[in-house]
């Protein structure tokens, strides 16, 4: 985890977090200075990313929104659970999971969809979701925004399915 850096837009800034596997995958947080000097984190529109990245891996933006999560079981069983943004991310880091975030498509006015993973080094798994926020709740801070939840994954098995990908990219 590297320092607080500058960006060369004013009045931003990143905490550098580490990445997983893949660069876009990772833990950064995105702060700027209010009127006093203190960071905040950001939330606008501006930012969507940056904003998302936020909203996904911390709780320092107060929000009410539900995850409407569709989990994977084995021999292709799912639930379907609906949770807290705020509750999912607290119970991970309880847990001894790192949130890593990326977002894979970006619509302003669409459904974003984004990459969520609860990554446990200690344990050797990972919470594999993805997000499909939809940006018409974005400014409301509250609203249902669906998943799908692939838990307890092996961090080894996901390791190979981004190395074959990388593999399959060049």
């Amino acid at each position: 985890m590297g320092g607080i850096v500058k960006a060369w837009q004013d009045n931003y800034y990143i905490l550098k977090g580490d990445s997983y596997i893949l660069p876009n995958l990772n833990a950064n947080q995105y702060l700027w200075k209010d009127s006093l000097g203190q960071l905040k984190p950001i939330y606008n529109k501006v930012y969507p990313i940056e904003s998302l990245a936020n909203l996904f891996t911390s709780n320092l933006i107060h929000n009410d929104f539900i995850i409407e999560i569709k989990l994977r079981k084995y021999g292709f069983k799912t639930d379907t659970l609906n949770v807290p943004l705020k509750k999912w991310i607290s119970y991970c880091k309880q847990t001894g999971c790192k949130p890593f975030f990326g977002i894979i498509t970006l619509e302003k006015e669409g459904v974003t969809s984004c990459e969520l993973i609860m990554h446990n080094s200690e344990m050797g798994y990972n919470h594999i979701m993805k997000l499909s926020f939809p940006m018409t709740i974005f400014k409301k801070l509250k609203g249902r925004i669906p998943a799908r939840l692939n838990s307890y994954v092996n961090s080894s098995r996901i390791k190979n399915i981004f190395a074959d990908y990388n593999e399959m990219k060049l």
